[in-house]
């Protein structure tokens, strides 16, 4: 085979590749840290002595799929569970008496553009879930008097809550609002 047919031929399988990896990009989930708590010794101490194995208020905003609210507020928190590295906050959407007064977090799914943070703490019942897309996203934001840490997830094509891709939006967005504690560095 002449040296220009092979290169033509490897032009073409990559330009298939890339191609078949752009029609596929689709449905790849995608998570990111929000704010600049990280690092922040600070926050990761906050949300260990406000969420730490106790209950944490959870208001859940917006429901993609046809269910009953406190069906999916129940799913969406059981789903939360085991994701916050390792601080073992129960999300619960009715705390009980372990709850710390004035520490809550709020999930809203499909946030408008130019979403408040701190907004979204003070009066969550007054955010709205935008809808209309094939991206389904979730903000996560953890809450004191301020907005200690949030997190968003998003993918394309959910169908369901039993979709894998659902759980891996709440897994996520889970691990990506909880701070993280900084590395302690010894003094020479």
């Amino acid at each position: 085979m002449p040296k220009n047919n092979k290169i033509a031929t490897i032009c073409i399988g990559l330009t298939a590749a890339i191609l078949t990896g752009c029609a596929t990009q689709n449905d790849v989930l995608s998570s990111k840290i929000l704010g600049s708590s990280r690092g922040s010794h600070s926050q990761h101490t906050t949300y260990q002595y406000a969420a730490g194995n106790r209950d944490l208020k959870t208001t859940i905003i917006g429901n993609p799929f046809n269910m009953s609210k406190s069906d999916f507020g129940r799913q969406v928190t059981q789903l939360m569970q085991g994701n916050d590295r390792g601080i073992n906050a129960n999300f619960v959407t009715k705390p009980g008496s372990s709850a710390k007064v004035g520490y809550h977090a709020v999930m809203l799914f499909n946030p408008s553009l130019g979403v408040s943070l701190s907004r979204v703490c003070s009066a969550p019942e007054n955010e709205r879930s935008s809808g209309g897309t094939d991206t389904l996203s979730a903000l996560l934001v953890f809450c004191g008097p301020t907005p200690i840490s949030a997190g968003l997830a998003s993918a394309n094509s959910v169908s369901s809550i039993s979709d894998p891709k659902f759980s891996k939006i709440i897994e996520g967005v889970t691990f990506f609002m909880t701070p993280i504690e900084p590395p302690e560095f010894d003094s020479w």
